[in-house]
């Protein structure tokens, strides 16, 4: 009974001494499972694993205006936000995109811009500024 109990301990202290377990990224951002992102135009693009703006496994799905669809599929890609806030700027590299006329490219390096869908906070604002200056044009009608 007194040899186990210092065997006992010590293995007690030790399990407690291992050093935690770390998920370090470039930006400090813990990596994240599958993604869906739904654009404006329609456009839908699934990311397998994102971690900070370092994205792998993507696969986007374009509508062409002829109605058929354009499907792009890259290992590897980077996003960032775009010249404004609406705008998800994508970099895709070694792209690999199968047009709706069944025609096949590969890109090294192929940058799109991607419009966000509004939200709601968004669409209203819109719809107050749209009445304020229906009630504007309103005013300077009717001169008062």
């Amino acid at each position: 009974m007194k040899s186990t109990l210092p065997v006992f301990l010590a293995g007690l202290f030790l399990s407690g001494c291992s050093p935690p377990e770390r998920h370090s990224t470039a930006t400090g951002d813990s990596a994240s499972q599958a993604q869906n992102f739904s654009f404006a135009d329609g456009t839908t693009m699934r990311v397998r694993e994102r971690i900070g703006d370092t994205v792998r496994g993507i696969h986007i799905v374009r509508k062409t205006p002829a109605g058929g669809f354009d499907t792009i599929d890259a290992e590897k890609g980077r996003i960032s936000d775009g010249t404004d806030k609406s705008v998800m700027r994508v970099t895709l590299y070694d792209a690999h995109v199968e047009l709706s006329s069944k025609q096949r490219l590969t890109i090294d390096e192929m940058p799109l811009n991607l419009i966000k869908p509004l939200d709601a906070r968004a669409l209203e604002k819109i719809g107050r500024d749209l009445r304020q200056q229906r009630l504007t044009n309103q005013m300077r009608r009717t001169g008062r």
